[in-house]
């Protein structure tokens, strides 16, 4: 079912606006990618995953947040999941240790 989005180049332009691609050639690819599905009129569907390693989000949650919302005042559709497992088996990453373990009641502490 195709719906009648908001022109390509608007949603581009809203989408694309302050995001730091950190390189010219990816930010490139993004956009030519982006450009051919939102061509498509039909609404995307975007997520944010997020672990519930503490009781609240901070500040830098909104960062994603509000470009979430952007996709979602466009029309697309967004999910927003808070990523139990991961919290509970630890996430390691690029920094030099890893995410403590947690027990599924840190979890739905953090999660309520």
């Amino acid at each position: 079912m195709t719906r009648n989005m908001a022109p390509v180049d608007e949603q581009l332009f809203l989408l694309m606006s302050g995001v730091d691609y950190g390189d010219p050639g990816l930010r490139r690819a993004f956009e030519a990618e982006l450009r051919y599905l939102l061509e498509q009129d039909r609404p995307l569907r975007v997520y944010l995953g997020i672990d519930p390693t503490a009781t609240s989000l901070t500040l830098g949650h909104t960062v994603p947040l509000r470009k979430l919302r952007q996709f979602q005042d466009l029309g697309h559709e967004t999910i927003f999941l808070i990523g139990d497992t991961t919290a509970l088996i630890g996430d390691p990453s690029d920094k030099n240790k890893l995410r403590p373990q947690m027990t599924i009641d840190d979890v739905k502490e953090n999660e309520s």
